[in-house]
Parts: C-alpha cells; sequence; structure tokens
C-alpha cells in the first residue's frame, strides 16, 4: 500500500498530533510528544495506487539530490559530433562556426600524428576536466571529486581505454567518462554522472 497526499478542510485548532499510522512516512523517527501544524503539512492518507517512493520525493525527504547513476554509452564522431553531458545530447559541430556550441561540454578531435588518434577537447569555455591518465572508470566515484584538479583546457594526449576524464559542466554537474573505444571515424565512451 503506499501513499498519497489529500487536502483535507483545516481544523481550527492550530495544533494537531499525528496519527501513528503516519509516522512510517517521516524520514526521523517521532517523538510521542512531537504536534504537527496542518498548515504546514498536508495530512497524508493511505492509497494503493501511489507509491511511497512518490511521496518522499514530494515531501523532499530524500537526504541526497537524485544523481543519474546508470552509465551511458554514446559514439561521438571525429571533430563533427559534440557531447552535451547535462542533457545527454549528441549535437552536430559546424566546422564554420565557432567552437563553444549551446550547451556542449565535450568533442574528441582526430590527431593522425599517433595512435590511438583520439584526443579530448573541451567545447566550453565554462566547462574543467581532470584527465586521470590510466585510472580505470570504475574506481573513479563521488569522493574523488574534491581531490582533482580541474582545468579549463584539455591536455594533448591521446584518449585510450584506460583513461577517465572528470568533466565540470557549466551548470556545476561532474561526471566520469571513460572506456574509450576507437574506431576509424568516431570513439565510442561511456559516461556517468557523479555529483
Amino acid at each position: 500500500m503506499g501513499l498519497a497526499l489529500f487536502p483535507l478542510p483545516l481544523p481550527t485548532d492550530d495544533l494537531v498530533r499525528p496519527p501513528k499510522s503516519m509516522r512510517f512516512a517521516v524520514a526521523e523517527p517521532v517523538n510521542e510528544g512531537v504536534l504537527m501544524n496542518p498548515r504546514l503539512f498536508p495530512v497524508i492518507r493511505p492509497c494503493r495506487s501511489a507509491s511511497v517512493l512518490g511521496t518522499l520525493l514530494l515531501w523532499g525527504l530524500l537526504a541526497s539530490p537524485l544523481v543519474a547513476s546508470e552509465a551511458v554509452t554514446v559514439t561521438l564522431a571525429f571533430e563533427t559530433q559534440v557531447l552535451d553531458l547535462d542533457t545527454g545530447s549528441v549535437q552536430p559541430l559546424d566546422p564554420a562556426a565557432p567552437l563553444d556550441p549551446e550547451g556542449a561540454d565535450l568533442l574528441v578531435a582526430y590527431h593522425a600524428d599517433r595512435s590511438p588518434h583520439a584526443v579530448a577537447v573541451l567545447a566550453d569555455e565554462s566547462a574543467e576536466l581532470a584527465f586521470l591518465s590510466g585510472v580505470s572508470f570504475d574506481s573513479v566515484t563521488a569522493e574523488d571529486i574534491a581531490t582533482l584538479s580541474f582545468t579549463a583546457t584539455a591536455p594533448d594526449r591521446s584518449l585510450t581505454g584506460s583513461d577517465t576524464l572528470v568533466v565540470r559542466t557549466d551548470t556545476g554537474a561532474v561526471f566520469k567518462l571513460g572506456q574509450a573505444l576507437e574506431q576509424a571515424t568516431a570513439v565510442e565512451l561511456t559516461y556517468v554522472q557523479l555529483q
């Protein structure tokens, strides 16, 4: 059985003790003597069609912000596509246009004189990058962010499958990218939002 919010007429008394059946929906234990002002908190009633998670989200009782935890794999064509990490969209890049396309964070350049050829380039002046050479994608966590040195200029280094990039976008969101797999005209990358 889930919970749903139902607005009920407010009683004339300003303070009402919450019923015992409602205490399980509160993030912290409720002290027996705690009173709740119904003008500040809607009354919760049981309902089969609503989920407990949905109710907790509405109440804002989840302690941390929701962050995408599933890995996403994208393929970026060399120098003709950019990745907007905040939206997850791959956008075409006009070679004649300036390099700062709206919302885009990263593109992959082709360096003909080395192998692998892929070189990460920041597409947004506000984005920052930490290049972790030889650090596996799976080993980088949100706790590592505070220890990283971010730069507004991506290093001129080949991107291999054993390297990980950590990008802070113009919105402040932080993503890790890695597991690079170079193809003839593109690079496949996996990314996850860390913060």
